[in-house]
C-alpha cells in the first residue's frame, strides 16, 4: 500500500502476494514430501533456517523504507492481544485431546476472554491502538476482516485432511500426496494471472464471490470424493477438487485484501496490514484444531473424513456471506497509472 498507487499497479501487487503465498503453502506441501521420503522428516523443520535467513537479507537489501513518525507503543494492546491469540489455539488444539469441558481447555477460554476484555479497555483509550476499534464498528468495516479469519480455516483444513486421504486411505507417498496437490498451485496461478487485470474493470465483490464460491465448491468435492474414497479411487478425482480450490483461492484473496486495506485510514495502515495476517494466522490455527475435533467425532480417519471436509467447506461459505453481504466496491482512482 505504502509504495503502490490505486488502480492496476496496486492489484498486480495485490496479486503477487497471494501468488506468493499460495504458491509456497503448495511448494511447501511438495518439498515436504520429498524431504520426508528422502532425508528424514526433522529437514521439514530445519529447512526453514537458511530459508529465513535468506528472507532476512533479502528485506534488509530490497524492503524500502517508508515516512516515519513518532508514536507511544501500545504494549499493554500488543501484549493482551499476543495472550489472546495464545489462549485461543492453546483451547481449541487441547480441546481435541483433553475434551471441550477439560479444566485446562476451559481455563484457556477463560483467559482469552478476560486477555480480550483487557485489549478492548487498553485501545479505548490509547491514541494509537495497535488494533483499532474502528475496524468493528459496522460490520461493512468487519465483515472482510473476520471473511480473512474464516477463508483461510477452511483452506488449512482442505489441505491437512486432503494430506491424510491422499496418505491414509489412498496409500499415496508423501512425494505423491505432493503431487496431488500441484493442481492447486497451477489453479491459483492461472486465477493471479487474470486477477489484476479484472479487479480494476469489475471490482472486489464480482471477483471476490466466484472466487469465494471456488472455495466452497473445492472443499465440498472433495468432501464427497473422500465418502466414496478406497484403494481403486482415482487420481484424477483427487486433483479436480484441488483445481478448483486454487483457482478460487487466487481470485479470492487479492480482492479480499484490497477491500480491507483500503476501507483503513492512512494512519492505520499498518495495523490493518498486520490484523489482516494476524487473523489468517489466527483462523488457521483455530480452524484446524476444531476440525479435529470434528473427525474425532465423526469417526476418525476410516469414517469420518468426508464428514470433516464437508464441515470444512463451512468455513469459507461464512466467508462467501461476510464478504458477499458487507464488502463495498472501492471507488476508482481519479486518475489512471500504469
Amino acid at each position: 500500500m505504502g509504495v503502490t498507487t490505486p488502480g492496476p499497479q496496486r492489484s498486480r501487487a495485490m496479486a503477487m502476494f497471494v501468488l506468493a503465498v499460495g504458491a509456497g503453502a503448495a511448494v511447501g506441501l511438495l518439498a515436504g514430501g520429498v524431504l520426508t521420503q528422502t532425508l528424514g522428516w526433522r529437514w521439514v523443520m530445519f529447512v526453514n533456517a537458511p530459508i529465513g535467513v535468506l528472507v532476512l537479507l533479502g528485506t534488509w537489501r530490497n524492503l524500502p523504507e517508508m515516512d516515519r513518525r513518532r508514536t507511544a507503543l501500545d504494549v499493554g494492546g500488543a501484549a493482551a492481544s499476543i495472550v489472546a491469540m495464545v489462549a485461543l489455539v492453546f483451547a481449541f488444539t487441547s480441546a481435541a485431546d483433553r475434551g471441550w469441558t477439560s479444566s485446562v481447555v476451559l481455563g484457556a477460554f477463560a483467559l482469552a476472554v478476560v486477555s480480550l476484555v483487557v485489549l478492548v479497555a487498553c485501545e479505548r483509550r490509547h491514541p494509537h491502538p495497535v488494533m483499532p476499534l474502528a475496524f468493528f464498528s459496522s460490520m461493512r468495516s468487519a465483515g472482510p476482516l473476520l471473511s480473512m479469519l474464516v477463508v483461510p480455516a477452511g483452506q488449512v483444513g482442505f489441505l491437512f485432511f486432503t494430506t491424510l486421504l491422499t496418505q491414509q486411505v489412498l496409500g499415496f507417498t508423501p512425494i505423491q500426496t505432493g503431487l496431488a496437490l500441484v493442481p492447486f498451485t497451477l489453479g491459483l496461478i492461472a486465477t493471479n494471472q487474470l486477477t489484476p487485470r479484472l479487479l480494476p474493470r469489475l471490482g472486489e465483490r464480482v471477483i471476490g464471490i466466484p472466487g469465494l464460491s471456488g472455495l466452497v465448491l473445492g472443499v465440498a468435492w472433495m468432501a464427497l470424493v473422500a465418502a466414496d474414497a478406497g484403494p481403486d479411487t482415482s487420481i484424477v478425482t483427487v486433483l479436480l477438487p484441488s483445481l478448483l480450490l486454487g483457482a478460487g483461492a487466487g481470485a479470492t484473496f487479492a480482492p479480499v485484501t484490497a477491500v480491507i486495506m483500503h476501507q483503513a485510514p492512512s494512519e492505520h495502515i499498518g495495523a490493518a496490514a498486520s490484523l489482516n495476517q494476524g487473523l489468517q494466522q489466527l483462523g488457521g490455527g483455530m480452524g484446524l484444531a476444531v476440525l479435529t475435533s470434528v473427525l474425532a467425532a465423526t469417526g476418525g480417519l476410516e469414517h469420518g473424513l468426508g464428514a470433516t471436509l464437508l464441515a470444512t467447506a463451512a468455513f469459507p461459505l461464512a466467508g462467501l456471506i461476510l464478504f458477499g453481504v458487507w464488502a463495498r466496491r472501492i471507488p476508482a482512482p481519479d486518475t489512471p497509472h500504469a
